[in-house]
């Protein structure tokens, strides 16, 4: 099932990306606003050393850099729900502008992030403009910082400027003669709102902009301002009709800081116990039970999840509704113990928000425990490193030539390797297996005595199932509840003191797992003795069949 899709289209200034924490708050608080595409400026990255920004969640990013130092620099980021086929890209050296143009499902649009000087505007913005007028096709979409309030009586708490008349008036007659406009003041009139504060002037403004031709207009949905939470600026979104479908449905994950929650531990017992109880008979199978219960567990965590989050939601809701209503009588009174407690209101926000570091920590362990012995980038990129440190260049050859032919070098390591672990007796007519037998009771001083043998072989009883449990590396995934990443990988003790008990004797039916050791811990002697690993693998096989 699909549904009517819309670009949400969010510029913010963010005062500098350098630092890694920036980066993740940035990307969060994109993922936030559930932004499609993203218009940032003063980024203030190094043309020749830019860090990484990017995520899962917003891969793909285009940047303009300041060539004269940390300091300005745009940048247009794409959500990865948002097919953009880029076409082509202009960017400037003085890291003033950023275009950008491509389609979305057939439809081409043209981006540009644009970030203002604090004198002269006018003459910095007819030179964008006209280079723009020059680059655009399809849809035109302008977003930025432009370092000044166009109408000073409504976008100004002071209600005045000390800007000259004849600067305004010609940037006003420059984005008229483009046809560009204001999109939040065609949605909000009369009303007031402000994108920045300047604590040292102590005066609110809106300087940030998204202009969109007048002839597309009908185009735009909405738009807002937001809360600033870490930044002085405050982010600003329009939303944009899209000719893109996306899914009505998400897939479920499970939120792991429940698994922290004794109570809800305690109930996903009693759950658990009732499950079982109810639903072992003996016309049902043990399999079937086992992968239903699951399901039912599954539903049990959505419903608490779904609980936490709009608990959580709610309290940032308080929250931006709080700062909005400080904001407004800072606004109107400029008491300095209102911007007190505005500030204070708004690092509370920020520590809510941020709340989810320690989940991406139990997430990024998760990650490497599902995927470090199976087959996906993760892997390809640790076999890579080692490929690398591999790498034979040359080789001399048994003839005494010296070689640089991948399949020469190739077939001599195979030769070498294969002679070196073979010890059959072809080969070897000297060989004598009692010569190996010798070799092994003298290095091996210590031999499983018959009764060691009975209990390595004998079926995991229940009272050992919790030292079984707490043995398994933290990291490690146990198909106990078969969830992607499963609970064990992330809070095994309190799993596995709580919830395991009820789960004990059906597990250790369903994952009978000693057979094997009944079976091969008392031949082991007997394996001992082999001299061939071909031979060991026949044996292990008949060994499995009986």
């Amino acid at each position: 099932m699909y549904a009517q899709g819309s670009l949400k289209l969010v510029t913010y200034n963010v005062r500098g990306l350098n630092t890694p924490e920036k980066r993740k708050q940035m990307l969060r608080e994109l993922r936030a606003h559930k932004a499609s595409v993203a218009f940032l400026q003063e980024t203030h990255f190094k043309q020749d050393k830019q860090p990484s920004f990017k995520d899962s969640n917003f891969p793909t990013g285009y940047f303009s850099n300041y060539t004269g130092g940390k300091s300005r620099g745009t940048a247009i980021v794409f959500s990865r729900d948002i097919p953009f086929i880029e076409k082509a890209i202009a960017s400037d050296p003085e890291g003033r502008f950023l275009f950008l143009k491509g389609q979305i499902a057939d439809t081409m649009y043209t981006f540009a992030s644009i970030y203002l000087p604090n004198k002269a505007q006018h003459r910095c913005l007819a030179t964008i403009l006209k280079a723009l007028s020059t680059f655009q096709e399809g849809v035109l979409i302008l977003a930025g910082d432009f370092n000044v309030a166009l109408d000073p009586k409504m976008d100004t708490s002071l209600g005045s400027t000390s800007l000259p008349h004849n600067i305004l008036a010609q940037i006003r007659r420059t984005l008229d003669s483009h046809q560009l406009v204001d999109v939040w003041r065609a949605f909000h009139g009369g009303e007031r709102g402000y994108s920045f504060y300047s604590p040292v002037h102590k005066v609110y403004s809106r300087i940030n902009y998204i202009f969109i031709p007048q002839y597309h207009f009908q185009l735009a949905k909405s738009a807002d301002i937001h809360v600033g939470t870490w930044s002085d600026h405050s982010p600003f979104s329009v939303q944009f009709v899209s000719p893109l479908y996306i899914p009505r449905e998400r897939t479920w994950r499970l939120n792991f800081s429940l698994l922290t929650d004794p109570g809800l531990l305690e109930e996903t017992k009693l759950i658990l116990s009732k499950y079982f109880r109810e639903n072992i008979q003996p016309d049902t199978s043990l399999p079937t039970v086992w992968e239903a219960h699951k399901a039912v567990i599954r539903g049990f965590l959505i419903s608490k999840g779904t609980a936490a989050k709009k608990l959580r939601q709610a309290q940032i809701t308080d929250l931006l509704t709080e700062i909005r209503s400080l904001e407004t009588q800072h606004a109107e009174t400029g008491d300095p113990l209102l911007y007190q407690s505005l500030m204070k209101t708004r690092s509370t926000l920020t520590t809510h928000l941020s709340s989810d570091r320690k989940f991406q920590a139990i997430k990024t362990n998760a990650f490497y425990a599902l995927n470090e012995n199976k087959p996906g980038k993760l892997l390809a990129q640790l076999l890579q490193s080692r490929r690398n440190k591999a790498y034979v260049p040359r080789l001399r050859l048994p003839t005494g030539h010296t070689t640089i032919k991948p399949d020469l070098i190739a077939e001599d390591l195979r030769s070498y390797f294969a002679s070196l672990y073979s010890i059959q007796s072809a080969q070897y007519p000297q060989l004598d297996t009692k010569d190996i037998s010798t070799y092994l009771k003298r290095h091996i001083h210590h031999t499983l005595s018959g009764e060691e043998a009975t209990k390595l072989g004998s079926p995991i009883l229940e009272k050992n199932s919790p030292q079984l449990l707490n043995k398994v590396k933290h990291t490690n995934a146990l198909d106990l509840m078969a969830s992607p990443p499963n609970i064990i990988s992330c809070s095994k003790l309190n799993f596995s003191h709580t919830c395991w008990p009820p789960l004990t004797p059906y597990w250790r039916r369903r994952h009978s797992i000693s057979r094997h050791w009944r079976l091969l811990s008392p031949s082991y002697p007997n394996l001992a003795k082999t001299c061939s690993l071909a031979q060991v693998t026949d044996q292990s096989r008949s060994l499995t069949r009986t």
